[in-house]
Formats: structure tokens, C-alpha cells, sequence
């Protein structure tokens, strides 16, 4: 369907990265449906931009931005973005031999782990009365409300958490989780209500039926709930890289839930039983070369005509040269200076500083050698995945990273990142490592590299 590039390193807490394409929250008499009601549902778009499309935003608590392109495979007839988009933005086709158009989005992604929503409390304070009952309509059918008090009697909610809009929905899910069976076989069709037919039926059914169910039984539980449609892309798939490849078996519906301060949050159903046969496995190396495409810039039609356009011989003077040679030494010298000091930086760095100009030292080491960090890589799946050159630049890592999330105020015995000499330890292993992976002409290579540290991030 499409290849998406992330510009920014981020980590879903649900372990997928769910693209809404659309939302579902009013009930037709046979299932959920898009509202025209004013002010509901206005986080999606109907048609692709033509210019920057704002949407509405939803609140910034337990949310980081999330910026990335979607280059489209196929026609589709809406855009999709990462769960809880800002904006959608036309951007010029990078390659119209493969790709059909291409746009980008900036979100509000949802950072915070599932239970840190706990103690919220449900809803936007802000809705009119009209959307507050229109996101807990109720199905008309009382065995629904009646089995979610069942749920909520039969689960293990403690009772200081009883009324907690989030506990009670969680508590739900698991239920589903254990409850449902998922398989594409079964339609549930030609019944006036494929929901209730599924869910005091046999249980079996797939996404759209998980989803109905999961959404009245939530708003039985007082919390707002809707169904958001679009592709769901595990985050495994990822491997590591800052390209998505979403594929026609990804499409998915799935709940949501909303709650204040953070808007409406994915709870999504997760079956533990599966009567389908395995999806075909990820092409790796189709979505790495697929993201490399869309990377790329458009191209400028104006340049063939330049090309075209013939050159006159032009000279540079004698004194001109011998400028232009001075001022290319000195740019070097600038630059192997820069080099040497990022080099030599961990040496003469303060105790605090050293996790931060060490661990740039051999970022830089390992950039000299060809291997760098990605953008959208983790600093954790780097370090895996340096671990053939140097298994030790993954303790570095870790240090590294515990420095940059540890309390400053925090003692000194529990902070293993101030320990200078560790620090040493670690360098001197880190090279011994590369000098036995890594050939003498190849780390030659890339110390007279003046500019290698440019790759290292």
C-alpha cells in the first residue's frame, strides 16, 4: 500500500504503529459509522492535501511529535498518519516510476506506558453535551451493558482503582483478549447485527468485530470509546530502521478510548487464539529499498533543461588557485582538529561530562569504519546491531543512556556512570575489539577521513 519514513525516533508503548485513516463513532442501527456531527471525530481527513491541512490536535500530555513521510504505492482515497496527527503536508513525488503521490505528517504520539493513564479521568471536559453522549451511546441491546458488569465484577480491579475510567476499560480488554477468537472466515454476515450475532454467538471473528464489541462495552463502562480504521504495522517490522513498509494484510480497525489530557488513546484487542494461518513474512530488503525511494527528492524538471544548456570553458587565474588551495588546507585543518579533539575530548572531560564525550568518541570510531546510527534508530538497536565489530559498545550504551535518564541527585554509588575509570575500561576494550574486526587499511581509511564524524549520531 504504501512505505512510511519516520523523521523521528519513536517507540510505541502498545508495540504497533497504528496509521488512522478513519474514525467511527456514531451507530447507524447496524454499526458504527462516520459522524457528521460538529465537533466529532475531527483528528482525520476525507481527501489528501493539496497544502499544509491542520486537524484538530489532541492534547500534548503523555505525547511526543512524530514527524514522517508516506509515499503511496496504490490510489487510495484517504490519507493515513500516525495515531493522533497535527497536520498533513503535499510533498513533491520522489519516484513516480513507483510511487502514485507522497505527503507528510507531523503527530502527537503517544509516549506515556499504559499504566501511567491510570487515574485519569474519562472524557474532554471541553465536548458539548451533544458529543459527550454521542461518544457513550449505548447499544440498545441490555445484555451488553450486562456482561460488561459482569467483567467488572469478575476482574481483578482493586477496589481503590473500582471507578478508574481506564482500569475499567483495561480490565475489558484483557477479557476480550481472552474471551475472543480471531479468524477472517467468519463474516457474520446476512444478520441484522453482526455485533451481537458475534458476541453472544460463537466469538469468532476478526478486527471490525473485536472493535464493535470492545467499543459499547467500554462506553458501558462510562469510558468514550470509537473505532479508529487504517493499517496496524507491528513494531518488530520495523528492524530497527526508520522505514515501514504497510501492506494490504495490515489493514485493521481497533478501539480507542479517550481520556483527559491525553485524548483518545488506542486499547486495542489482542486474541489469544488464532484459527488463521500465518501472514507471509516481512520482505526486508523490499521495505529498506522502498524507504530509500521515498527519501529521495523529487526530481526538478527545470534541471534537464539546464543540462542542455552548453557550458563556456572558464579558468581559474593562477593567484585564484593558489587561494583556493590555501583556504582548501586550511579547511582540512579545521576539520582533522575537530576530529582530534572529539577524540580526545574523554581525556581531559569533567566526571559528569564523560558519558556524553565518550560515547560520542567511539560513535565517531564506529562511524570511521562505516557504521553509524540510522535516523529513527535507537541507540539500543544500534548497539546490537554494532555488536559483530564491538560487543562491548553496548555496555557504553547503557551507561550512556542511564546517565542521560538518571537523578542527578542521586548518590554517586548509584550512578555507575561516574565512574571515570570504567569509562576507560570500556575505550580500551571497544578498541581492542574494532583492531581485531575491523582491517588495518580500513580503520586507516577512515581516520584520514577528515569529515567521518559527521556520520556519527
Amino acid at each position: 500500500m504504501a512505505v512510511v519514513v519516520l523523521y523521528d525516533d519513536y517507540e510505541p508503548p502498545s508495540q504497533g504503529f497504528y496509521f488512522r485513516q478513519e474514525t467511527w463513532s456514531e451507530w447507524n442501527g447496524s454499526r458504527l459509522v462516520a459522524s457528521d456531527v460538529s465537533g466529532v471525530d475531527e483528528d482525520t481527513l476525507d481527501a489528501f492535501p493539496n497544502r499544509r491541512t491542520a486537524v484538530s490536535p489532541p492534547p500534548e500530555g503523555a505525547r511526543q511529535v512524530v514527524r514522517g513521510r508516506v509515499a503511496m504505492l496504490v490510489e487510495h482515497q484517504h490519507p493515513f498518519a500516525l495515531e493522533a496527527p497535527v497536520s498533513f503536508r503535499p510533498v513533491g513525488n520522489p519516484n513516480p516510476d513507483r510511487f502514485v503521490r507522497a505527503y507528510e505528517f507531523e503527530s502527537l504520539a503517544q509516549s506515556a506506558a499504559y499504566p501511567d493513564l491510570i487515574g485519569r479521568s474519562a472524557g474532554d471536559p471541553e465536548w458539548s453535551e451533544e458529543v459527550r453522549e454521542l461518544y457513550l451511546a449505548q447499544h440498545s441491546d441490555p445484555r451488553i451493558a450486562e456482561l460488561e458488569e459482569q467483567i467488572l465484577e469478575e476482574s481483578n480491579i482493586p477496589p481503590a482503582m473500582g471507578e478508574d475510567p481506564f482500569a475499567r476499560a483495561l480490565s475489558t480488554k484483557l477479557w476480550l483478549d481472552r474471551e475472543l477468537i480471531y479468524s477472517t472466515r467468519e463474516r457474520h454476515a446476512g444478520v441484522d447485527d453482526p455485533t451481537i450475532d458475534f458476541l453472544f454467538g460463537s466469538r469468532i471473528g476478526y478486527c471490525v468485530h473485536f472493535a464493535h464489541a470492545a467499543v459499547f462495552l467500554y462506553r458501558a463502562a462510562g469510558v468514550p470509546a470509537r473505532v479508529g480504521t487504517g493499517y496496524m504495522v507491528p513494531a518488530e517490522n520495523r528492524r530497527g530502521g526508520s522505514s515501514i513498509l504497510v501492506r494490504g494484510a495490515d489493514a485493521h480497525a481497533w478501539p480507542e478510548v479517550y481520556l483527559e489530557g491525553v485524548g483518545w488513546v488506542v486499547l486495542d484487542i489482542a486474541a489469544e487464539r488464532n484459527l488463521d494461518e500465518p501472514s507471509q513474512p516481512l520482505d526486508e530488503d523490499m521495505q529498506r529499498m522502498l524507504g530509500e525511494m521515498a527519501r529521495e527528492q523529487p526530481a526538478d524538471p527545470e534541471q534537464e533543461i539546464r543540462d542542455e544548456e552548453p557550458s563556456e570553458a572558464f579558468e581559474l587565474p593562477a593567484p585564484l588557485w593558489a587561494i583556493a588551495l590555501i583556504l582548501a588546507g586550511f579547511v582540512l585543518l579545521v576539520l582533522y582538529s575537530i576530529k582530534l579533539w572529539r577524540r580526545l575530548a574523554p581525556v581531559f572531560s569533567s566526571t559528569k561530562a564523560m558519558p556524553r564525550v565518550a560515547s560520542r568518541a567511539y560513535l565517531d570510531r564506529l562511524a570511521e569504519v562505516g557504521l553509524s546510527r540510522g535516523f529513527g534508530e535507537t541507540r539500543e538497536s544500534f548497539a546490537k546491531r554494532a555488536a559483530d565489530l564491538s560487543p562491548t559498545f553496548a555496555e557504553m550504551t547503557r551507561l550512556h543512556v542511564a546517565a542521560r535518564l538518571s537523578d542527578p541527585k542521586a548518590p554517586a554509588e548509584g550512578r555507575p556512570h561516574l565512574d571515570r575509570s570504567r569509562w576507560k575500561e570500556l575505550g580500551s576494550e571497544i578498541r581492542g575489539e574494532l583492531s581485531g574486526t575491523v582491517k588495518l587499511w580500513r580503520r586507516l581509511v577512515g581516520i584520514f577521513h577528515p569529515v567521518s564524524f559527521l556520520d556519527a549520531r
